[in-house]
């Protein structure tokens, strides 16, 4: 939130969170507890399901007025980004295209395309354009030789590296240089 030069994406789990986070800052008491909507009641479980217990135990810390800043922080986010790097063109999405369609404009995908669906990575999207994804640790792809690593073929670029699994990492990659850089495996079990 402090470094203007970040351009977040939103992925998932900031997705996920931001629904369940706005419909917490709400006062919840004896009266309005029998109206929960089933709908947010189903996307609280979900949220909790894909590890939000550690955000909400900070979030709880804050001050409303904190609080809020972050809502807003992530309601800025954006879905994607175009870029052109040393002559390269890349365009940076949480998760995939979900049902790509080369003749189709980024700004039609939904969400739900955005930062769920996974990519094809045995299908060349563009010739000329670099698609780097996260979401998919880099040891769920099966055609991957180096799980835990960032995986690239076919004008895709894969940089979640499992940090969520025993040996994974963070993986990142420099689009200046095409290095990679990672933090130490993961031991915890």
């Amino acid at each position: 939130m402090r470094h203007p030069n970040i351009i977040p994406l939103i992925g998932n789990h900031e997705y996920m969170g931001l629904t369940c986070l706005r419909f917490l800052m709400k006062e919840i008491t004896e009266d309005s507890l029998p109206k929960l909507d089933m709908n947010i009641y189903e996307k609280l479980l979900n949220w909790q399901y894909n590890g939000c217990t550690t955000t909400l135990d900070e979030f709880r810390k804050l001050d409303m007025e904190s609080r809020q800043e972050i809502i807003t922080y992530i309601e800025d986010f954006t879905l994607y980004e175009e870029l052109t790097v040393k002559d390269r063109d890349y365009i940076l999405v949480h998760a995939g295209l979900g049902n790509f369609d080369p003749e189709r404009e980024l700004a039609d995908y939904d969400i739900h395309e955005l930062v769920w669906e996974r990519p094809d990575y045995n299908k060349a999207y563009f010739d000329d354009i670099y698609v780097v994804t996260g979401h998919t640790p880099t040891q769920l792809i099966p055609e991957n030789d180096r799980p835990g690593y960032i995986f690239r073929k076919n004008h895709h670029i894969a940089i979640d590296c499992g940090a969520c699994f025993f040996g994974g990492r963070l993986g990142a990659i420099c689009l200046d240089t095409d290095e990679e850089f990672y933090s130490t495996a993961n031991t915890r079990e």
